[in-house]
């Protein structure tokens, strides 16, 4: 039976999510400003590469790069980003969207470097060399319009002569048109290192703009998103957008087979519930399709939601399905003041659960029972198999009893007080015991210093019983004394 496990946010990260490869581009330095920024260094002008908050291929608000041209014959804006060192027997993907406005003055260039010591180490597909290499140079399509720009440097051994590299545009529907061929090219065995590069240049129209967002360089492994996945974020494959969002710019989660990865330093995934209401929160819904039919147990959600005292709480829940309106029981439950709540259901087709387990806010611990007795760290409702218990206790251990100034009962005193009470003096009596239980280590106390009484009065008794044992060999010894005088005496009457 195949199963599917389905990770669904109920509260959605940021528009571009990523489950793809980490981008080789960080544009989080993508700050409102002009001029350079990190890893992105101006083409032209401080005031002609400006940050803007604007509107995205993908209808979102987000962090524009513009070129504004001045009338000058010369560099408009754009950047080159710093150096990434490579590996030539592997093939990277380049990509970035543009839009130009108002006319076609000037060209539009995409391009590449690995300039080692001034020189290119870098060719065409059919092995000519070229000084400027760019995949694209010219006029887009079409002005207003966002496309996405693709080119591709191949491994140095690569053997094709046709390239990938292409311009796509968004059409309605969510699909997409590849709309123009674009250049690729190939490392050489000096290839060590390439930068990005995107432009305007040539532009004199001072009312010309052109915009760029979201540039990346993926290493082409088969873990990089589908050039589909950079054109239609949100249509539930693995990346999107390119892996810029309004508060980052880097796609930091990978895919390798069924497995998702995020590894980090110090990795941080923020889920926000913004909701003020009962049971608001954000969560996250762990469901596996193909569970027996019947089983009341195919989805566990994990929520932190607000209680209706406006309080944080934690839980895990069981349903039959991944909707709210098939919950089937709270499997653990942790709120502050409170504690921990843990519950177990009694087979996978039982509707409901039942608490087994709590821990207080105080760390007491209640095991089968939902009372836990005031003054008690731990409740147990059932039977306890231990190896080994050790009691400690905090109370005088009872080597008291061997003090000199230990008031010992007479045997008569206990029998007196046996006949009265029903039981051992300082011992709880069998009514006492069923209403308030045993203390073990209490118990084992008081059964100790009867045992050393006990100890006491066997010692009394072994002194009494040798004092009789010397008393008895004396008058022994005197009773033969006469027995032998009344022989003589009788041997005397005799004569």
């Amino acid at each position: 039976m195949k199963t599917k496990l389905a990770l669904l946010f109920i509260v959605l990260f940021a528009s571009s999510f990523s489950f793809a490869q980490t981008n080789l581009l960080d544009t989080s330095s993508w700050t409102l400003g002009s001029g350079s920024v990190s890893g992105f260094n101006r083409n032209g002008d401080d005031d002609e590469n400006v940050r803007i908050n604007g509107v995205n291929p993908f209808g979102e608000n987000a962090v524009l790069w513009e070129a504004v041209n001045d009338a000058g014959s010369n560099a408009d804006g754009g950047w080159n980003t710093n150096y990434i060192d490579i590996d030539n027997d592997k093939t990277y993907r380049f990509s970035v969207w543009i839009k130009k406005t108002n006319s076609n003055d000037g060209h539009t260039y995409f391009g590449v470097r690995t300039r080692t010591a001034g020189v290119e180490t870098i060719t065409l597909l059919n092995n000519v060399v070229s000084d400027n290499p760019y995949f694209f140079v010219g006029d887009l399509p079409e002005l207003d319009k966002w496309y996405l720009l693709v080119g591709y440097v191949h491994d140095k051994s690569y053997t094709g002569t046709v390239s990938k590299g292409a311009i796509y545009e968004r059409v309605t529907g969510g699909n997409f048109n590849k709309v123009q061929a674009l250049t690729d090219w190939k490392f050489t065995n000096e290839s060590t290192r390439m930068l990005h590069r995107a432009y305007l240049y040539w532009d004199t129209n001072i009312n010309n703009r052109q915009y760029f967002y979201a540039p990346t360089i993926y290493e082409v492994n088969g873990d990089e998103p589908e050039v589909e996945d950079l054109l239609n974020p949100n249509s539930g494959s693995n990346s999107s957008g390119g892996g810029q969002s309004s508060s980052s710019a880097t796609s930091v989660w990978s895919k390798s087979g069924n497995t998702i990865s995020y590894i980090n330093n110090n990795p941080t995934v923020y889920v926000a519930g913004t909701g003020t209401g009962n049971y608001n929160g954000a969560n996250l819904i762990l469901e596996a399709t193909g569970v027996n039919s019947g089983n009341k147990h195919a989805a566990t959600w994990l929520i932190n939601h607000r209680s209706t005292t406006g309080i944080a709480t934690f839980e895990m829940q069981r349903r039959s399905k991944e909707t709210t309106s098939n919950y089937k029981g709270t499997l653990l439950k942790y709120r502050d003041g409170e504690g921990w709540d843990f519950y177990t259901a009694s087979s996978p087709t039982s509707d409901g659960v039942s608490k087994k387990m709590s821990i207080t806010a105080d760390g007491n611990v209640g095991i089968g029972t939902t009372t836990i007795p005031t003054g008690y760290k731990l409740a147990v409702n059932g039977k306890i198999i231990s190896e080994e218990l050790k009691v400690q206790l905090q109370s005088q251990w009872p080597d008291y009893v061997f003090k000199d100034d230990y008031k010992l009962l007479s045997l008569e005193e206990v029998a007196k007080h046996i006949k009265e009470k029903g039981h051992l003096k300082n011992i709880p009596s069998a009514a006492v015991v069923k209403a308030n239980g045993v203390e073990v280590g209490e118990m084992n106390k008081l059964l100790l210093e009867k045992i050393e009484e006990l100890t006491l009065y066997i010692l009394q008794q072994q002194k009494e019983l040798q004092s009789q044992k010397v008393k008895s060999q004396k008058q022994q010894e005197f009773n033969k004394s006469l027995e032998d005088r009344l022989k003589t005496l009788e041997k005397l009457l005799i004569k």
